[in-house]
């Protein structure tokens, strides 16, 4: 399987340019460390929480993987909500759904209309753009929404899943977004 020629889509390296110099960006992703670290070292090495494959190193088989818990994403923002960082979280799909909820703030970035329109709780951001501008004013709700309760929050949390900030899922060769086992790593 030939991962190499895939590239971030276009904006997304500027974008992630200037969200690390405002926030530390974690990205949760259900993907697996090898497929993800291809795109994270184009993006400049951002903290990437994601699933293990078991390949077999003599042949390059996958022969199984290993997720690391259930509902993984909202788990990690309700530990970095636990350690008082201020989280805005990113998602594209249905699975984001308990990350979104669980942060501070929560973004539909790209999503289909019908994600939007089933589940409206939370604003959508269509391109970089408007993802930058919508997190920028939901770093200034919670900056107000801190001073009111008293609420200690430390500035500097975000998390984005990444599926659509990194590449187009239309492009992944196959195998990748379908993953089974018998796939050649």
């Amino acid at each position: 399987m030939a991962i190499e020629p895939l590239k971030p889509l276009p904006g997304a390296v500027e974008f992630m340019e200037w969200a690390s110099q405002r926030y530390q960006i974690i990205i949760l992703s259900d993907t697996f460390y090898e497929f993800g670290m291809h795109f994270m070292r184009q993006l400049g090495y951002p903290t990437l929480f994601c699933h293990k494959l078991d390949v077999d190193p003599s042949t390059g088989i996958i022969q199984d993987y290993k997720l690391r818990q259930p509902d993984p994403k909202r788990k990690c923002i309700e530990a970095f909500r636990s350690l008082n960082f201020a989280t805005i979280a990113a998602g594209d799909s249905y699975n984001d759904r308990t990350m979104l909820g669980a942060a501070h703030k929560g973004i539909w970035y790209d999503c289909t209309p019908e994600i939007a329109e089933e589940l409206p709780m939370f604003p959508v951001a269509r391109g970089y753009q408007q993802l930058q501008a919508t997190i920028l004013e939901m770093e200034r709700q919670i900056n107000a929404e801190a001073a009111i309760t008293g609420l200690p929050v430390h500035q500097g949390g975000a998390a984005i899943h990444a599926p659509n900030i990194i590449s187009d899922p239309a492009s992944m060769p196959p195998g990748v977004g379908s993953l089974g086992k018998g796939v050649r790593h």
